[in-house]
């Protein structure tokens, strides 16, 4: 079973605020997912780097990476089997993909995504 990272969230108390930082310092490109306090950042890193998105820290209290798995369902059973835990259940994303929080055994949190349209 392969994983890469994919996609990066960085957590806030004003994520809004935060994305006119990024903005102003990085040139980076931020619009606010509709409906909720989620910015997608676009880093415009030509193929060398990932996207990502800054949201509240009610929803993360640290950084966190995702990883793109084939199978959602199997990557979930695969960090219990390895010591690791689930933080959230599974969740579909409309025109993204099948979505969870994990934590390895360090308690390090990340993102495990089954996308819609691999890549």
């Amino acid at each position: 079973m392969g994983a890469h990272v994919s996609w990066f969230e960085i957590p806030a108390n004003d994520p809004k605020k935060l994305s006119e930082f990024y903005k102003g310092a990085f040139g980076w490109t931020v619009e606010q997912y509709p409906g909720m306090d989620y910015f997608v950042i676009d880093t415009h890193s030509e193929g060398a780097g990932i996207k990502g998105a800054f949201t509240t820290r009610d929803m993360l209290k640290s950084p966190a990476n995702t990883l793109y798995v084939k199978l959602l369902d199997e990557a979930m059973a695969a960090v219990k089997a390895n010591g690791g835990r689930m933080l959230s259940e599974r969740m579909d994303i409309p025109e993204v993909g099948a979505f969870a929080y994990a934590a390895d055994t360090e308690g390090n949190v990340f993102g495990l995504l089954q996308p819609v349209n691999p890549s």
